[in-house]
């Protein structure tokens, strides 16, 4: 009778104890694991966002300032000079004249998320939205060359409430028309 106990007792296999703890210490590593990954791929998909939002601010910002810069003329607002006490004159659009005598106007469309020039949209990712945009014109006295101010903000298209998703970038800078005449 002792002999059948102890061979009972040194019987291979697991007791309801040891099952569970192993399955509390898989589920465990199996959620930290996975916690790891998910926040892995939401920094990826953040850093393709902000260099998808950075590409499309800065050509934008870049050909607006070439375009400003080299005008001969500012056509709307027809004057940056506020009178002895100068304060900016801000507005949502701009039209310059050309060297080529060609009229170009920058605008922007907050409600369809665009920066247009002459109605064509200046965005090369369709996943990009303008959501703030201002144009200002600055001069001191009348015969100075306007100084325009350039501000808008960019961010990520139909984007969730997910961090990931929500990263608006502000893009700003002034430019001076150098051929006024």
């Amino acid at each position: 009778m002792r002999k059948q106990k102890k061979l009972r007792r040194f019987q291979s296999g697991f007791t309801l104890v040891e099952m569970l703890a192993v399955l509390a210490i898989t589920g465990v590593v199996g959620t930290l694991m996975f916690q790891t990954l998910s926040s892995t791929l939401r920094s990826a998909n953040k850093s393709d966002s902000i260099a998808t939002i950075q590409q499309n601010g800065n050509f934008v910002l870049s050909q607006m300032t070439r375009m400003i810069r080299y005008s001969v003329s500012l056509e709307s607002p027809d004057t940056c000079y506020s009178g002895p006490t100068p304060i900016p004159v801000v507005s949502e659009s701009i039209t310059v004249r050309n060297v080529d005598n060609n009229t170009t106007t920058f605008s922007c469309d907050t409600t369809t998320g665009v920066i247009a020039s002459n109605s064509a949209n200046m965005l090369n990712d369709s996943a990009v939205a303008v959501t703030s945009c201002s144009f200002s014109c600055f001069q001191a006295n009348p015969y100075d060359s306007p100084t325009m101010t350039i501000s808008f903000t960019l961010n990520k298209k139909n984007g969730n409430n997910l961090v990931e998703n929500n990263s608006p970038t502000i893009f700003q800078t002034s430019v001076i028309l150098r051929n006024v005449q």
